[in-house]
């Protein structure tokens, strides 16, 4: 059972996915740590095989370390692209079903999201590789083309900087603003496709055109949702940072040369270390708002509170659920399957039957059929 369905203001969707969070604090960020720390992972992996082949080009030729560093840059990317997109898609999927669960104020747990996920594991990577498409790879390549023409155009020139062309790079960092704009609108726009595919089941063409008809009138909340969720992400990087900051300043002896390097390696493992622990944390918040709002939004323009209502006194049939593999088919045999899944188009009459019967004997023929023939035994 779910709580009344009615449309719900800011305040109140805010403070509603406060409290599912808090209640469930341990299984969203469960589910949140699985794809953060398959991505942690592979960067530490990443950056242990980049120290490993520079030390092994004891060179100091540009052309070859820039050769070693393209080479095992496509060869990270190879590798390290799919297993980031399949840990970000699952882990979204989950995330989605575990929101669109406490929506419902089902029990949920790690496995079962994950399981849940699994089973459309392949439709969320593929949604979340069309979202990075529009998101990211569009506005780097025209911010790639962008560059390239503005290097050109001041090779030609003959100017070897852009402080000396002061008109090409207001233009550059236009460009760059409105990119960044490009990309914001886009995620207001397509922020309800998860949403949607886990709720309807739905793939991911689809998710994108619901997520954009589901978004109109409700992208200035969502702005805000976004605005106070990425200032509560500054304020914990704050918090976990400034005490990292303040105790290499009051160690005595941390700033020799001989500890730089140590030092250094410190701390980026800890910037990095706290992103990732950062993004766990605050990843539910985002999840949980968006499926707050998707719901919101289906109230407002589907009259889905109706429909749940009408669910719930039974006027609407709820579809049944397909039998497991495993299970033997509902009907003895597919004729009959297939009869009974046909529709029907008006009243049906009871069929007619025939049945022979043996005519009852009387008396006289039953002693007749009783009685031995002359000649034969008793």
């Amino acid at each position: 059972m779910i709580e009344t369905l009615r449309p719900a203001t800011l305040g109140e969707i805010l403070d509603r996915t406060t409290h599912i969070y808090r209640t469930r604090f341990l299984v969203f960020l469960g589910i949140a740590f699985m794809p953060t720390g398959v991505i942690l992972a592979c960067a530490v992996a990443f950056g242990l095989v980049f120290a490993w082949v520079n030390s092994l080009t004891k060179t100091t030729d540009p052309a070859v370390i820039g050769m070693y560093l393209v080479l095992f840059f496509l060869a990270g990317s190879v590798v390290l692209l799919p297993v980031g997109a399949a840990a970000l898609g699952l882990g979204s999927g989950a995330l989605n079903h575990a929101a669109a669960a406490a929506f419902e104020n089902r029990t949920i747990t790690i496995r079962g999201a994950y399981r849940a996920a699994w089973k459309r594991g392949w439709r969320y990577i593929g949604l979340l590789v069309l979202e990075g498409l529009i998101l990211v790879v569009a506005p780097g390549i025209v911010w790639s083309m962008a560059i390239g023409v503005f290097a050109m155009g001041q090779i030609l020139s003959g100017k070897a900087s852009s402080a000396s062309n002061p008109a090409g790079g207001a233009v550059v960092l236009l460009l760059f603003g409105l990119l960044c704009l490009y990309a914001l609108w886009m995620l207001l726009l397509l922020c309800f496709a998860f949403p949607a595919s886990v709720v309807e089941d739905v793939g991911p063409g689809a998710a994108l055109k619901r997520a954009l008809f589901l978004s109109k009138g409700t992208r200035g909340r969502l702005l805000v949702i976004y605005l106070l969720g990425t200032a509560l992400r500054w304020g914990v990087s704050f918090v976990l940072f400034i005490p990292i900051v303040v105790l290499v300043t009051i160690i005595p002896g941390a700033n020799a040369p001989q500890y730089a390097g140590l030092l250094y390696t410190v701390l980026m493992l800890a910037i990095y270390g706290g992103g990732f622990l950062i993004r766990a944390v605050t990843k539910p918040i985002y999840t949980i708002a968006q499926m707050l709002f998707y719901f919101d939004q289906r109230i407002r323009k589907e009259g889905y509170d109706i429909e749940w209502m009408m669910r719930q006194a039974g006027m609407v049939a709820e579809p049944l659920p397909a039998p497991a593999p495993w299970m033997p088919p509902p009907y003895p045999n597919e004729a009959t399957s297939q009869a009974l899944s046909q529709p029907v188009a008006g009243p049906v009459a009871a069929p007619t039957v025939e049945h022979t019967f043996a005519p009852e004997p009387d008396a006289v023929g039953d002693s007749a059929a009783i009685a031995p023939a002359p000649g034969e035994p008793a």
